[in-house]
């Protein structure tokens, strides 16, 4: 591990009074120069570091606390009792009491919401014997804690080391509700993983979970382990060519309180035949990852009476038997309770995306006979996949009661909606609140300057350009729209994954107040005004 500190890096150091947001903006932008020195660096380093900035205790931080919470840099901060061997951190915890634990070391425990136990090789993996000596400590270590997670690469020892769970002992310690246990991944057709040990934990502990996330090769009698399991709200799985479907549904459609299902097939299409006779009464969301066949029977077979969300990934293989479009598949007509719907078509064939250029609305035509729908999203899409100016009056006028709208290009768009039909749907649909498009950079100054948008503007998402261009543009953004409550800005280089920061309202809404912040090759961006009316001109000086 590389040292944490971070007074070393060059950079200003914003004013005591500076805005929080802009705090976090200046500390995040030196760790990521400082990250970017190690090839090795990863998000639990970014936490580890994180930790020491002097803004340790900002509110604004807590984003970062909640989605890259590791316990690596929580046992580091134990003060003197760190030992590394190798890739394993091991901490002797019998020299442990409550009086030895370092203030910091609770300051950080109270942030952490997820835990992610990553036992796949990591060179941030934690031990076994760590994670016993850890169950433990006093129990309101982990105040807030509410997920935990489990990574395991060779899950063969799981049959062993039971007691590697911790769950009497961690989870019962809080209102712990969402579990995980994923193995390495079951696109490997020959390894068989099993897990059957986690299912037959939860059910001798009755730990009241809600919430199961697993993968690997489930036999009949681990499905009737998981029909014990009367608590669960939200089961997702991710299926193996040996997974015997009937049983698996069977069980599921058991759950009494079930609302959400998720289900991932690698490179197999279940017979349809098994998934006509299974009745989900209270179910109201669906995730289906796999070939558009997969899920397009699954969607027009599963017999679902009030589903409201729907979450497809469409795997690689999209095009296998479907000659109609992605959207015309999905059926989701079928559905008049629909009011969430997300596609991701990172695995689908472009031919199968926007066939018929001739129809302004081949791709969302399908969906538009749900007037309940509220939010659309559709990620992955080419910069070719662009809404015209027809698309986005259609959208509005079938779905009045829209609220996100959602278009995540994976390369800078070629074209873009214009801000009058931008308007047009503002006017719709009024309960809009969440508006996000990629935009260009030559599109920056028209999305300040079109003041029109201000009464929908609940969140600005600008991709494909230099984060740091917009760490200036914050300050203008914020005062133009004032209803702004996220604000997402992305950066992505050649051979880096992209970077989202969000900020919430309370973090920007003053933003246009602190002074100008001095950043190295920051392009100065200029707004101006909206210009004035002749008309309003002309009344002005006749008075």
């Amino acid at each position: 591990m590389f040292s944490t500190d971070l007074s070393d890096i060059p950079g200003p150091i914003l004013r005591p009074r500076s805005h929080s947001a802009l705090k976090t903006i200046n500390i995040i932008d030196k760790i990521l120069l400082k990250l970017s020195e190690d090839p090795l660096a990863t998000k639990a380093d970014l936490v580890s570091m994180a930790q020491c900035c002097r803004a340790f205790e900002d509110p604004s931080l807590n984003h970062l606390w909640a989605s890259m919470s590791s316990v690596v840099p929580l046992l580091k901060l134990i003060h003197g009792v760190e030992e590394f061997q190798g890739s394993l951190a091991r901490i002797p915890f019998r020299k442990i009491t409550h009086e030895d634990l370092s203030p910091r070391f609770h300051s950080y425990a109270k942030h952490i919401r997820n835990i992610n136990y990553d036992v796949s090789g990591d060179f941030n993996q934690v031990d076994t014997s760590t994670w016993m000596r850890l169950a433990r400590l006093d129990s309101a270590l982990l105040p807030n804690l509410k997920s935990f997670k489990l990574s395991y690469l060779n899950p063969s020892t799981l049959g062993r080391e039971r007691s590697l769970l911790l769950l009497p002992a961690l989870i019962r310690r809080g209102p712990v509700v969402s579990f995980s246990f994923k193995t390495t991944s079951v696109v490997s057709y020959r390894a068989r993983y099993e897990v059957g040990p986690i299912l037959t934990l939860l059910s001798d502990y009755n730990l009241g979970i809600e919430v199961l996330e697993a993968a690997g090769t489930f036999t009949a009698r681990y499905s009737q382990v998981l029909r014990t399991v009367q608590t669960l709200q939200s089961v997702s799985l991710e299926l193996s060519l040996d997974s015997p479907l009937p049983d698996i549904l069977t069980t599921l459609s058991s759950l009494p309180n079930l609302r959400k299902l998720g289900l991932v097939f690698f490179g197999i299409t279940p017979d349809p035949d098994h998934l006509k006779s299974y009745l989900f009464p209270k179910l109201v969301g669906i995730v289906l990852r796999g070939r558009i066949t997969f899920i397009s029977r699954t969607l027009a077979s599963v017999n679902v009476i009030g589903l409201e969300c729907v979450d497809v990934q469409v795997m690689p293989g999209a095009g296998d038997g479907v000659q109609d479009s992605v959207s015309s598949s999905l059926q989701l007509s079928r559905f008049p309770a629909l009011r969430k719907i997300s596609v991701d078509l990172v695995g689908c064939d472009p031919s199968h995306r926007y066939e018929d250029r001739d129809n302004k609305l081949s791709f969302v035509a399908p969906m538009l006979g749900n007037q309940r729908v509220e939010e659309l999203v559709i990620t992955s899409l080419e910069s070719t996949m662009c809404l015209s100016d027809y698309e986005v009056i259609q959208l509005a006028t079938a779905w009045p009661l829209l609220r996100i709208l959602r278009l995540e290009h994976t390369s800078p768009p070629v074209m873009q909606p214009s801000f009058a039909s931008l308007a047009t749907l503002a006017a719709r649909c009024p309960r809009m609140t969440q508006l996000s498009i990629s935009l260009r950079e030559d599109h920056l100054r028209d999305v300040t300057r079109k003041w029109k948008l201000r009464p929908i503007m609940g969140a600005l998402n600008l991709q494909h350009t230099k984060i740091t261009q917009y760490v200036r543009a914050a300050r203008y953004i914020s005062g133009l729209f004032p209803l702004l409550h996220n604000f997402d800005m992305s950066e992505q280089r050649a051979g880096e994954t992209m970077h989202n920061i969000m900020f919430r309202g309370d973090e920007i809404e003053d933003v246009e107040k602190v002074d100008d912040v001095h950043l190295k090759e920051v392009p100065k961006v200029e707004i101006e005004p909206p210009e004035s009316s002749p008309r309003k001109m002309k009344k002005k000086g006749k008075k």
